[in-house]
This record gives structure tokens, sequence and C-alpha cells, in this order.
């Protein structure tokens, strides 16, 4: 089987199985991008002592990876968008979560947790919330009749 056949099977496979399994799928992708932020963090690093820089530079790298693999494993490409369009919905998305992510962290903190807890419930507030605006805006599949 080639690698093109066995994307799309994938592909199929988790867009017949409804909501829960995309879920699943999707927070699959995610862990693979948070290794990949973490990654990229670290190499950064090596290169540049500017925090700011480093983080952000590290978010473009897992979010464009995120893009990808959504579009090959699991979300229907140009369900509604052009390309263009996708991509402008799904930065939209990037920004709408980056201030849920920064708030949240924030108020987990307010709260007491350590660094490690706000940020550990930080994210599984974005993967919810990245998965519903993923799924219904800037994937969303045309309801079958």
């Amino acid at each position: 089987m080639k690698i093109k056949e066995i994307i799309k099977n994938i592909h199929d496979k988790a867009n017949s199985k409804g909501v829960t399994l995309q879920f699943l799928f999707y927070a699959f992708i995610g862990g693979i991008c948070a290794v990949a932020n973490i990654l990229a963090f670290l190499v950064i690093a090596k290169f540049s002592k500017n925090l700011l820089v480093n983080v952000w530079l590290a978010y473009f790298i897992s979010s464009a990876l995120n893009y990808l693999l959504c579009i090959l494993f699991l979300f229907k490409h140009k369900a509604r968008w052009s390309s263009a369009g996708e991509i402008i919905a799904y930065i939209l998305t990037l920004i709408i979560m980056g201030l849920v992510d920064y708030y949240s962290t924030w108020l987990f903190l307010s709260f007491g947790m350590n660094n490690f807890w706000a940020k550990s419930c930080s994210n599984l507030v974005g993967l919810v919330g990245n998965f519903l605006l993923r799924k219904f805006f800037v994937f969303p599949e045309k309801k079958q009749k």
C-alpha cells in the first residue's frame, strides 16, 4: 500500500467514526505538536536568549505542524473555505486560543496552583477549545441530508 493510500485510509476512518473518536485522534495530534513545540523551543533557545521570540517561533512551528496533521489525517481540507480562507480562519483560532491559554493559565495561578499544574490545566482547556474551533469553524463538514 502506498503512503498516499495509507493517509487517505486513516483520514477516511477518522472522519467516519464520530466526534468522540475525532477528539481522541485530535488529542494524539496535539500530543505530537506539544512535543514539537518543546523541541523547537529548546533548539531555538540555543541560538536566541529572547524568550518572547523563542516562545512565538516554537508556537508557530507547532501550529503549522498541527494544521498539516489535521488536514492530512483528521479534517476535510477546504470544507468551508478556500485554502487562503481556511488559513485565515486557522490563524484566528490560534489568536483566540492563545488568549484563552494566557488567561486560563493566569486564572489557575491566581487560584494558587503551581506553574506545572496551572499550565497543565490550561492545556486541557486549550485541547477542548482547539478541537471545537477546528471541527466546527475551520474544518466544518457539510451536514448530510
